[in-house]
This record gives C-alpha cells, structure tokens and sequence, in this order.
C-alpha cells in the first residue's frame, strides 16, 4: 500500500517541478523581453547594449531575430542562470550590479531581474517545501541554459 501511495505522489511532485522550472523559464523570458517604461534610456557602457536594445530584440520574433539579438538574449539569460542560487529555499541572483554592468549588460536589467527574483519568491512561498525541490529544478534550468547557449554557436 505505501508504495502504492509513492506511485500517486510522485506525478504530482513532477508536476510541482514542472511547474517551477516553468517560472524560472518565464522570469529569464521576463527578463529578456519585458518592455520597460525606460525603454528610451541609454545606459553609459563602453561595451554592450542598451536596455532599448534588448526591448527591441524580445519584441521580434524568433526567426526575425539577428544573429546579434539573438546571442544578446542567450548571453543575458545564461548569466541569470550561471549566477541564480538557491539559499533557505529561495531564488537569488547573486551577481552584483557592477560586475553585470561589466559584462556589457544595461544596469536596468539588473534591477528587472531582482524584482523577478522576489516575485518568483513569493509564489514559491505558497507552496509546500515538499511539492518540489529547487535545487534540483535550477539545476535542471542551468542545463537547459547551457544547452541553449552551446546551440546558438
């Protein structure tokens, strides 16, 4: 009867993954595509691109997309992704303004995705710690970003 039991939950537990790894996968999009009501700003960088630059990019459609775009949208989200933690069952972005500024990314985006990050906290704390393991779904995210940005060359 227990494993009976284990047979029922685990759809359930996959599906909490699931479900989760789909948040993830949204908020990177967020990120990448949110049009923002400074869209017109340009941020000082000596390299990179400007958040207009990545509004523009998110806005075309996948096969419009110029090769520049599209690299821009896989180095963006390969960054959240290489430096989200898990910490006390929480998503956070560990990587400073400076250093994503350094990386030739818009300063705006960064605090777009802290706000991404504290939304995606507070669903997460409506669900139960057994419905899914976080750890196990960012990992699983990294990988998929990581066989993202290895297609892309």
């Amino acid at each position: 009867m227990k494993a009976h039991a284990q047979q029922i939950r685990n759809p359930f537990h996959w599906k909490s993954m699931r479900k989760i790894t789909l948040i993830l996968a949204i908020a990177v999009g967020f990120v990448a595509c949110r049009s923002g009501r400074n869209s017109g700003v340009k941020t000082s960088q000596k390299v990179g691109y400007t958040f207009s630059d990545y509004n523009l990019a998110r806005k075309a459609p996948d096969h419009l997309r110029t090769p520049e775009q599209q690299t821009m949208l896989i180095q963006l989200s390969k960054t959240v992704a290489d430096h989200m933690v898990v910490e006390q069952n929480q998503l956070v972005f560990k990587m400073s303004e400076e250093a994503f500024v350094k990386k030739g990314m818009p300063k705006e985006l960064y605090a777009e995705i802290q706000k991404n990050m504290e939304t995606n906290n507070k669903y997460l704390a409506t669900m139960e710690p057994s419905e899914f393991d976080l750890d196990e779904m960012l990992k699983n995210f990294k990988a998929s970003m990581n066989r993202l940005g290895s297609s892309a060359n």
